[in-house]
């Protein structure tokens, strides 16, 4: 995967992973040892992402010069079987998302939306 620009990176709470989001894809290292856990060619930028390690998902927004979803999609992907859980469209731009192992909250440009992950 070419990741010559980086186009988001998150560090999750526990400090016990590292998430970039790149212009092809993401890819997921552990801090403790230091390794790659995942890596995956989404054939498009991310802008935005989050991950729920005890549930295995990646929340993904597409962005970058090409993105790989719309910027208005949030897609939630298994990324040990890389298919593509749920998708949720909005009418406004998502300027960001948060994830735990009971909630999503996503931002857009004018409202803050609140998910319960359980169901």
């Amino acid at each position: 995967m070419n990741r010559s620009i980086l186009c988001q990176r998150f560090i999750q709470n526990s400090h016990k992973e590292i998430i970039f989001g790149t212009q092809n894809g993401y890819c997921i290292y552990s801090t403790g040892p230091f390794a790659k856990i995942c890596e995956e060619d989404l054939g498009g930028g991310v802008g935005i992402i989050d991950i729920n390690k005890n549930k295995k998902c990646v929340y993904i927004v597409g962005g970058g010069i090409k993105p790989c979803y719309p910027p208005n999609l949030l897609i939630i992907r298994d990324y040990a079987d890389k298919n593509i859980l749920q998708q949720i469209y909005f009418k406004d731009l998502i300027k960001s998302i948060c994830a735990r192992d009971d909630l999503i909250a996503v931002c857009t440009e004018k409202k803050v939306f609140i998910y319960d992950s359980e169901t």
